[in-house]
């Protein structure tokens, strides 16, 4: 059974640019972690039609982090 320390990292990028970075805390030892945290992003409406979201589910390792998935 493999079992993972996850967590999730969210991009927001607007235009190609990536703005503002959010990581939630690691779950440890799992292989569903729930990730129940809330994050509140400042974007103004106007750019709200430009704006990309990321999310970036990785393990952390003991030397490194690994990339799991990604929507």
């Amino acid at each position: 059974m493999f079992m993972t320390d996850a967590f999730v990292k969210l991009e927001v990028h607007f235009c190609g640019r990536k703005l503002q970075t959010r990581t939630t805390k690691v779950v440890h030892k799992t292989q569903n972690p729930p990730f129940n945290e809330i994050f509140i992003l400042d974007l103004s409406n106007d750019k709200l039609p430009q704006v990309t979201l990321v999310f970036k589910v990785k393990n952390k390792g003991r030397v490194r982090e690994t990339h799991i998935g990604q929507v």
